[in-house]
C-alpha cells in the first residue's frame, strides 16, 4: 500500500485509504448540461466545492466534450455498456444518448 500510494502522488493517481476506510470520492450526480461547451468550467467548480480526492461522474462515449475533459483533468476512465430492460411495454427510447450516473455504477 505505501509503495502504491507513493506511484500515486507521482502520476496523479488515486491513493487508496488505508485497511477499513473508505476511498475518498464524492459524485457529480445526475450531470446534464445543455451547453457543452461550459462543462470543463462547471467541473472545476465542482473540484473546487468539495475536499475529496476524487470526483467521479458519468459521460456518454460521444459527449461532445469528452475529448477537451480528458486532455485537461487526465482522469481514470471506467468503461461500461448501458442496456436498457422492459419487462411489458418497450421503453420510450428517443434516440439520444443515455448518460450514464457514476454514482449507481460504483
Amino acid at each position: 500500500l505505501p509503495l502504491y500510494n507513493f506511484w500515486a502522488d507521482r502520476t496523479r493517481r488515486v491513493r487508496l485509504p488505508p485497511p477499513g476506510a473508505c476511498l475518498d470520492q464524492c459524485y457529480l450526480a445526475f450531470f446534464a448540461v445543455e451547453e457543452a461547451e461550459r462543462v470543463p468550467a462547471l467541473i472545476e467548480d465542482a473540484l473546487s466545492l468539495t475536499d475529496e480526492r476524487v470526483l467521479s461522474f458519468g459521460l456518454h462515449a460521444a459527449h461532445p466534450m469528452l475529448p477537451v475533459l480528458l486532455k485537461k483533468f487526465r482522469p481514470i476512465q471506467y468503461r461500461s455498456c448501458l442496456y436498457a430492460v422492459s419487462f411489458g411495454d418497450p421503453l420510450p427510447l428517443d434516440g439520444r444518448p443515455a448518460q450514464p450516473e457514476a454514482a449507481v455504477l460504483s
